[in-house]
């Protein structure tokens, strides 16, 4: 960048096209921490999921003595995915 700053030659050209190359890096940084807060947000609020639907497995009542260690497990060992699948399966039954 320091090619773009000197001004040895008299050419403005550089101090001309500095505020756009550095407007487009700061488009690349802002979009990074965009998809940074993304996955944070995302992250944080998947894992509240993930507690609520896993003390809601270990609360239920079910007709079956196996359905509550079966259900357990799945959302303990594949995480939001397996919360996932319990709200869908379980949890919009009530």
């Amino acid at each position: 960048m320091h090619f773009l700053v000197n001004n040895s030659g008299g050419d403005m050209a550089g101090l001309v096209l500095m505020p756009f190359i550095c407007g487009f890096q700061m488009f690349f940084v802002l979009i990074w921490c965009l998809i940074w807060v993304s996955i944070i947000v995302f992250s944080v609020f998947g894992t509240i999921f993930w507690i609520l639907m896993l003390i809601d497995a270990i609360q239920r009542e079910y007709d079956k003595e196996n359905d509550k260690l079966m259900w357990v497990l799945i959302i303990v060992f594949t995480h939001i995915i397996g919360a996932a699948v319990y709200y869908f399966v379980e949890k919009k039954k009530n």
